[in-house]
């Protein structure tokens, strides 16, 4: 019996339930009933964290005419708070950066940045989910 192998391989598919975000801990248990020269079977847990990002939502790129305002709405799965910042364009347009609908004055098109902050920390590797959204002055 050739038992000689150098790896096995597998593949996991979990599919996580609606609107879920946050940490979730996945328990797989590798089983090796095949390669035993013993009947017993070999069971080894691991466990994965899998962090689900939370979804975030600032609508359609917009105009507004020049002088005018608008009220700039985030919506974040899960309600986590929001960071607003200048990407380009009006740097000082914002009326707060720390707020989920700050009002943004600019002055010519500006690409506003919404990010959403977490309550628990993230693994180094993984990207803060940002979205972009430009406001356009038009003469009126």
């Amino acid at each position: 019996m050739n038992q000689a192998t150098d790896s096995v391989r597998g593949v996991l598919q979990w599919t996580p339930p609606t609107n879920a975000t946050g940490w979730y801990n996945l328990m797989v248990t590798v089983r090796d009933s095949v390669c035993s020269l013993t009947p017993y079977l070999f069971d080894r847990p691991y466990l994965l964290r899998i962090f689900i990002d939370d979804g975030v939502s600032a609508g359609m790129d917009t105009a507004i005419c020049q002088g005018q305002s608008i009220t700039l709405s985030a919506q974040i799965l899960g309600n986590a708070p929001a960071t607003w910042s200048v990407l380009s364009g009006s740097f000082n347009s914002l009326s707060c950066t720390n707020c989920s609908n700050p009002i943004a004055n600019p002055t010519v098109t500006t690409t506003y940045v919404v990010q959403a902050n977490y309550k628990v920390s993230m693994p180094a590797n993984k990207k803060i989910p940002s979205l972009l959204k430009s406001i356009r002055p038009l003469p009126c």
